[in-house]
């Protein structure tokens, strides 16, 4: 069996803050790999845990973030088959230092798996050098 993660964005109850669909990841599923493209693929009647990673805005104000979770089989047409998961993120007043990076602990560096850096960027070609000059003396 295949299936396809996806996410709603957050919404505060209190204050109405949004944390964008695209600052949440599926840490089983990372973008531009084969799970996303063909599904996770888990065995009927087995269980298969999700990691779901946020990106919390430096900005976003504290209070209690409500969304969902969809999970559907990838053979089927979006929407068609979803099931919602309904989940909360409480965003409190203290933020991590640098996204938490320098505390390995936090695993936030896991949402490096999904950059791009340096993908697109072309590597100048490799250019001829020049042979040193050199006397060889008696001995060649």
């Amino acid at each position: 069996l295949a299936l396809h993660v996806r996410w709603t964005e957050l919404r505060g109850r209190r204050t109405g803050g949004v944390i964008g669909a695209a600052r949440l990841r599926c840490i089983n599923q990372p973008s531009s790999s084969a799970a996303a493209r063909d599904g996770l693929h888990v065995a009927v009647g087995a269980v298969l845990p999700l990691w779901i990673g946020v990106d919390v805005p430096s900005d976003a104000p504290a209070d209690s973030y409500r969304g969902a979770v969809l999970v559907s089989a990838a053979w089927a047409e979006s929407g068609a088959s979803d099931e919602s998961v309904a989940v909360e993120l409480a965003v409190g007043e203290d933020r991590a230092v640098e996204a938490g990076d320098g505390e390995p602990w936090r695993h936030s560096r896991l949402r490096w798996l999904d950059s791009t850096a340096g993908a697109e960027e072309e590597e100048a070609p490799e250019q001829p050098q020049p042979a040193e000059e050199c006397d060889a003396g008696e001995d060649g």
